[in-house]
């Protein structure tokens, strides 16, 4: 018997549906195990406590736990608010004793229409970074300046020059300029 393109397009329409039918139900045990994500034991917190106390323009925060594999994590926060800003502290210590800190002090004169913020921190291995923003009101918009210098001794500098337009919009020059590490990891030109 032959066939004929019309006489054989339901045909195989029919045999592709049911096949589709048939199929999920083969391989279902295999993508119910696929489905299931791997994770590494230090990547799991079988425990979180999180502890807030305010008082009067204070805030300290406790965080702890304990990884899957029974190593124990902390973080103590504190922050300040001032007349002007706040200060934040932060330290921590990993799940492998290692310590590590970020002080940030941020500030702000609204008569001047001036801002900054400055940051500063060790890292768990030891090495320090720095950030400090600063900012200006101009009479069409703003200007600020961020200069980040990382735990390797590689810097990075943000200038920015926003406009506000007569529709309300706003309009941003943005340039940045850097040095790399200098600890020989930058990337091979």
């Amino acid at each position: 018997m032959k066939l004929s393109r019309k006489d054989a397009t339901p045909l195989f329409l029919s045999l592709a549906i049911g096949l589709a039918f048939i199929a999920p139900a083969a391989d279902a045990g295999q993508r119910e195990r696929a489905a299931k994500p791997v994770r590494p034991a230090h990547a799991v917190t079988v425990q979180r406590k999180v502890d807030r106390q305010r008082d009067n323009g204070t805030q300290s925060v406790d965080i702890s736990g304990t990884t899957a594999d029974g190593r124990t994590w902390e973080r103590h926060i504190d922050t300040t608010k001032t007349d002007t800003g706040f200060t934040r502290t932060m330290e921590g210590t990993t799940p492998d004793g290692k310590t590590f800190s970020r002080n940030v002090t941020a500030t702000r004169d609204a008569e001047a229409g001036t801002w900054s913020k400055d940051v500063t921190g060790t890292t768990p291995s030891g090495k320090t970074f720095s950030t400090t923003v600063d900012g200006q009101r101009t009479e069409t918009g703003y200007t600020s300046t961020a200069t980040h210098t990382g735990p390797d001794g590689g810097t990075l500098t943000r200038n920015v020059v926003a406009t506000r337009n007569a529709d309300g919009s706003i309009s941003k020059e943005v340039t940045h300029t850097g040095t790399p590490p200098q600890n020989g990891d930058a990337p091979a030109e």
